[in-house]
């Protein structure tokens, strides 16, 4: 939470304006993550930017950076959630752990929608994160099974679930490792981004990498049932379950 958006998170122009102004600015300007980015197996990164003002940062070094946020100092100065001058952010024990690989998945889906962050994305409250990047547990969470297990456990909240720790922490996860599961969620990683980097016009290329990418999920659903010990019959109640 930064208490006023509109000062801290920026786009890309802006982020450019004030590196050409000031380089040193890129020491404090980081990748952010709102709403509804993160994906199955990848982010949608929209070049949205947080200036990241923590407590103890001497702004005073960065001349753009406090020329810009100079510009809403009474707003900020009003806020009641923030650090100990009126252009830094709040008290945070986990800043660190956002530039570190994190499984990261929205607060509130429909759907699943995990993915590994590798890039050092910090993100707001519309997203939480697990600071591990354990592929076997993506697999997991992004499969048939993951989704039923997570529906049947999280709260219905806006027509979809709300994935707050209370409930989502009691998901049942399998503690035996499953290399195949990770080979399969690596290449779905790279499928996925793949995918995103053809962009959304329909081409044989991206034909084809949909087909693989269904290919592989459902490979992994597969190994998900078997690394659970689900039965022919009950995969069939929970796929009824899901449509």
């Amino acid at each position: 939470k930064t208490g006023l958006t509109k000062a801290f998170v920026i786009d890309e122009k802006k982020k450019a304006e004030l590196i050409k102004s000031d380089p040193q600015s890129s020491e404090i300007i980081e990748p952010f993550l709102t709403g509804k980015e993160v994906r199955r197996y990848g982010v949608d990164f929209q070049h949205r930017y947080i200036i990241l003002t923590k407590i103890g940062v001497d702004v005073e070094k960065y001349p753009a950076v406090m020329a810009w946020l100079n510009t809403f100092r009474k707003e900020l100065e009003k806020r009641w959630d923030k650090g100990n001058h009126w252009y830094e952010l709040r008290a945070c024990d986990y800043y660190e752990l956002f530039k570190k690989p994190k499984l990261i998945y929205g607060a509130i889906t429909v759907g699943p929608r995990f993915t590994i962050d590798f890039d050092g994305y910090y993100a707001n409250n519309a997203n939480f994160f697990i600071p591990t990047s354990d592929k076997k547990l993506l697999g997991i969470l992004n499969s048939k099974l993951g989704w039923y297990l997570i529906s049947n456990t999280c709260t219905q909240i806006r027509g979809g679930y709300q994935l707050i720790w209370k409930y989502f922490g009691n998901v049942p996860i399998a503690k035996s490792s499953s290399p195949e599961i990770e080979r399969s969620v690596e290449k779905m990683l790279s499928l996925s981004k793949q995918l995103n980097e053809i962009g959304s016009k329909m081409t044989d290329q991206r034909r084809s990498v949909e087909g693989k990418i269904k290919q592989t999920d459902a490979e992994i659903d597969e190994l998900v049932y078997k690394l659970y010990g689900i039965t022919d019959e009950e995969k069939e109640v929970i796929e009824e379950s899901l449509k």
